[in-house]
């Protein structure tokens, strides 16, 4: 019964260790993601050619496609990037209210 005592013992030394790093490299990952998405708008506000995309959103902020994509649907539930009308093969955003569309 004391060697378990102990085994629990070492098990809670080490995850009051490990909770703090879970905490900060979770900031670390929002941080990330917040000058990737800050990087992509003033793009957007200071004269990007062309449509966005999410190849392009990748291009620009120097990550995968995957979390250009997860990226675009954070900044579409904030409000700030609109899905395009038009459909077809390649999907394009723009900035909240600048094609036409009411913010």
């Amino acid at each position: 019964a004391p060697m378990c005592f102990q085994h629990l013992k070492k098990w809670q030394q080490r995850l009051i260790f490990l909770v703090p790093l879970h905490h900060h490299h979770n900031r670390v990952i929002q941080l990330k993601k917040e000058q990737r998405e800050k990087k992509l708008l003033n793009k957007l506000l200071n004269g990007f050619e062309g449509k966005l995309t999410s190849s392009k959103y990748a291009k620009i902020a120097k990550c995968s496609k995957d979390t250009a994509i997860r990226d675009i649907n954070d900044l579409i539930e904030k409000e700030m990037l609109q899905k395009e009308d038009a459909g077809g093969r390649s999907t394009n955003y723009d900035i909240m209210g600048i094609s036409g569309t009411e913010v």
